[in-house]
């Protein structure tokens, strides 16, 4: 395999981490009937997204024994190499032995694929908001940390991983395969210094100038446009400095302490909602983009500085084009493929 779709699969399974609520959700999940499929569906998806860009010939095949239940094989030059998934849900979890199983799998796939098995991906599927499972994942993360080339993914990433949509695959693998093209770094740079909201204003912008040749937008179709007040539901209400702080701690930054400024005097890096409509904010963002982005021809009515924006209109062109992707779709791609940005999560 590759060592380009190896990393491919390795940054995907830790893209992103779900919020602990979410993952209760694997106490109705079986094994068999539901997650085994959905994770073959994933990486099926994955190699076809893969595919827009290089060509590959790839084989996956679940369920299986052999120690594993997913496995993904690739040709390349008439060798053939492994990937191999075991996935463990709650009730596989619950078992008395569900270690002992666990190191047997992996003895059984050693035998099985040999040198040939690159990577050895562990998938537990369990509920560790109860105290005993997150128990037992720090017992298996414990035994099988140190083994070259297998990656226990906890419940958190796994879900993650699973809730994955074709629109965030196709702008992470964009991402991940075009990271040295020069278009991309620099629309990167031209992006990375501002928060989810603001970004979705200059990509909602571009895609009205750009391709549906409007040229002026007023306010009310900012504030009309649904994936925009969707990802101002979504994105916490608070000041800029939040998004680029080392802070990752939602909670910690809702239940601080303040006194009449929106960042604490004895820590200044915990935050707490402004408390403003989303009007307030999409008024504030493009206050915040005006002259260097965005042109504020009245209070009402704005434009997008098409010369500032070159490299974005560029990649836009492309996720155009490749995935015949436009309007809303255009827009949560974009805001995925320079990802994850802070603040902004989906599920």
């Amino acid at each position: 395999m590759p060592e380009n779709t190896k990393r491919l699969i390795f940054k995907l399974m830790q893209y992103n981490r779900t919020k602990d609520e979410n993952i209760k959700i694997f106490n109705k999940l079986k094994h068999n009937a539901d997650l085994c499929p959905k994770f073959q569906k994933q990486l099926e998806q994955i190699f076809q997204s893969f595919n827009k860009y290089r060509t590959i010939t790839y084989d996956i095949q679940g369920i299986k024994d052999e120690g594993t239940d997913i496995v993904v094989r690739q040709n390349n030059n008439d060798n053939s190499t492994y990937l191999c998934l075991q996935v463990k849900s709650q009730d596989d979890l619950e078992q008395p032995n569900y270690l002992q199983n666990l190191k047997a799998q992996l003895t059984d796939s050693y035998n099985a694929y040999g040198d040939k098995m690159i990577d050895y991906y562990i998938l537990l599927c369990c509920d560790t908001t109860e105290v005993k499972m997150k128990n037992k994942v720090r017992m298996i993360e414990a035994s099988f940390n140190k083994i070259p080339n297998v990656h226990v993914i906890e419940p958190q990433y796994a879900l993650f991983f699973l809730n994955f949509g074709s629109i965030q695959l196709d702008a992470v693998i964009r991402s991940q395969l075009g990271s040295e093209d020069i278009v991309f770094r620099s629309a990167f740079s031209l992006t990375n210094d501002f928060t989810p909201s603001q970004l979705c204003i200059i990509y909602f912008l571009t895609w009205r100038c750009i391709f549906q040749q409007v040229q002026v937008t007023h306010l009310q179709d900012l504030i009309n446009n649904s994936f925009i007040c969707h990802v101002y539901s979504i994105t916490p209400d608070y000041d800029d400095e939040w998004f680029f702080s080392d802070d990752n701690d939602e909670e910690d930054s809702k239940d601080a302490i303040f006194n009449g400024r929106n960042y604490c005097d004895v820590d200044p890096y915990v935050f707490t909602s402004r408390g403003l409509s989303i009007n307030e904010r999409i008024s504030m963002d493009l206050d915040y983009l005006k002259d260097n982005i965005v042109d504020l021809d009245t209070p009402d009515h704005c434009s997008i500085l098409v010369n500032a924006i070159i490299p974005i209109i560029a990649f836009m062109t492309d996720a155009y084009i490749r995935y015949e992707y436009e309007g809303n779709e255009l827009l949560e791609y974009m805001l995925n493929v320079f990802g994850p940005l802070k603040g902004y999560t989906q599920f």
